[in-house]
């Protein structure tokens, strides 16, 4: 009984641990494949190829400080195929002067299809400015 039991636990604890941990795989043609446990995008990701699962939920995280006016935010409607869940600022933790903190933006996919999300860091007083990004992947969601 204490061995099955202590079997159960571990598998358990295991099959958390491999879920949790999982990164997402890159395919052969570039396309970066997200596991379910697998939501963070980052500014590494810019310009790929995103596949994901319908109901699925994706979590962008980028770099922002917006003591210096420049801040994130969408540069073109949502796709069809994505819901925005919400947006948010993560301060950075400590007291450093300066120091980034994150721009967090969270979406659903929805049915299937693809679509291309645009995200742009600038000032929102001004038209063209040389601290400004842009941020873009291709989302492909499947049922």
């Amino acid at each position: 009984m204490v061995v099955g039991v202590r079997r159960v636990i571990f598998c358990t604890a295991f099959t958390w641990l491999v879920g949790c941990s999982a990164t997402g795989t890159h395919r052969e043609d570039g396309v970066r494949t997200v596991d379910i446990a697998t939501t963070e995008i980052t500014l590494s990701d810019k310009g790929r190829d995103v596949a994901i699962k319908s109901g699925q939920r994706v979590t962008i995280k980028l770099e922002e400080t917006p003591g210096t006016g420049y801040r994130w935010g969408l540069a073109a409607d949502v796709p069809r195929i994505l819901r925005l869940i919400g947006s948010r600022y993560i301060a950075p933790t400590g007291a450093q002067l300066g120091k980034p903190g994150i721009s967090e933006w969270t979406f659903e996919a929805l049915g299937s299809g693809d679509g291309q999300l645009y995200l742009k860091r600038s000032r929102s007083w001004e038209s063209n400015s040389t601290g400004s990004a842009d941020f873009e992947i291709t989302v492909h969601v499947t049922r």
